[in-house]
């Protein structure tokens, strides 16, 4: 009788035999021994600009859950990070500018001025290179320009201008009016020009200032002098210092001639200058030389100054044909003086008697 309770289920397989321990050892499949695997590096990140592949469930939740698309590279700001100017470019316009003024506080100062502006000029193109402080490198600059400019036009008028005035003639020798003090023409001719009062005319040395006021002239008095200085013994005539040469003409009051008590001739009243008035020109050395003045009758004297630098002093007096009035009264005596160092005072004694004119 069969076991049917093993009906339906397979039957088991015979165990293999065991292989005998002299039998060479059977291979063993690679199946049997699990492989290494080796440690697989962390994925690198997407390349800039490139998105990455999703992931596998696109909704997931969590602080590390990647979005459905990497981010791409960051956007600019807006706003551009603040960056320190370079050192040193402000510092030079700062200078510029404390030495351009100073250059224009020193620009009246001959070579100083020249220094400090000619210094700004050079940090002020320096600093004008440089990004910031434009405005402090233009001003500094602008004031070195006008100092070194004003410095210049200084130093000219300083040591160039001035020395040639005070070594050359005031005016030009060709201007018969206005000649130098002391010149004279070819041919030693002496220089001369016109004088005019309500009572008479002459020519005077024009050498000679004519320093005489509007209201003096009215009166028929003159004044004409000549300035300068003496140096090494010898006259330089400069227009200013001291009064070297003079023609004085004193109008003399008709009330005060009537008190000389004089006959009223020129002689008589020579006389009566000799003992009141001519002491004061000096020794008397040549007296009542006769001349004429204007065609009338005068006289001519010479003395001899105290002043040892004085080479010529003489006097002239006359009547005139007629007596003027002036705001003072009446005049018609006249005293004409003449002082000079210069050696041409008889040719100024000749040019007034040739040249003189009643009105």
């Amino acid at each position: 009788m069969t076991d049917d309770t093993n009906d339906g289920v397979p039957p088991v397989p015979p165990v293999p035999p065991t292989p005998d321990s002299g039998a060479p050892d059977a291979a063993v499949p690679d199946a049997a021994v699990p492989p290494v695997t080796p440690p697989v590096a962390p994925p690198a990140g997407p390349p800039a600009g490139a998105y990455a592949p999703p992931a596998a469930n696109p909704y997931a939740t969590g602080p590390s859950a990647p979005g459905p698309y990497s981010p791409g590279p960051a956007a600019p700001s807006p706003y551009q990070a603040y960056s320190p100017a370079k050192p040193g470019a402000g510092v030079l316009a700062i200078l510029a500018l404390v030495i351009g003024i100073l250059a224009f506080l020193f620009g009246l100062v001959p070579f100083v001025g020249a220094v400090f502006a000619i210094a700004g000029i050079v940090l002020g193109s320096l600093a004008l290179r440089k990004p910031g402080g434009k405005g402090l490198s233009i001003t500094g600059l602008s004031l070195a320009i006008l100092a070194l400019l004003t410095n210049i036009l200084i130093i000219v008028v300083w040591f160039v201008i001035i020395p040639q005035a005070e070594s050359a003639p005031p005016f030009g020798p060709d201007d018969s009016q206005f000649e130098v003090p002391g010149d004279e023409q070819a041919g030693g001719e002496l220089t001369l020009l016109p004088v005019e009062t309500p009572c008479f005319t002459f020519d005077g040395p024009s050498s000679y200032l004519n320093n005489i006021s509007t209201d003096d002239a009215a009166l028929c008095a003159t004044q004409l002098e000549l300035w300068g200085e003496l140096e090494n013994g010898e006259f330089v005539n400069t227009g200013v210092g001291a009064i070297y040469g003079s023609v004085y003409v004193e109008p003399i009051r008709a009330e005060t001639t009537e008190s000389w008590s004089t006959d009223g001739s020129v002689d008589g009243a020579v006389e009566y200058l000799e003992e009141n008035y001519f002491p004061d020109f000096g020794t008397v050395t040549s007296l009542r030389e006769p001349v004429r003045l204007g065609g009338e009758p005068a006289n001519l004297s010479r003395f001899d100054s105290d002043s040892a630098d004085t080479v010529t002093r003489a006097a002239i007096v006359s009547y005139s044909p007629s007596a003027y009035p002036t705001a003072n009264g009446d005049v018609q005596f006249f005293l004409v003086s003449v002082t000079t160092v210069e050696d041409n005072g008889d040719a100024i004694i000749d040019a007034i008697l040739d040249s003189w004119q009643w009105k």
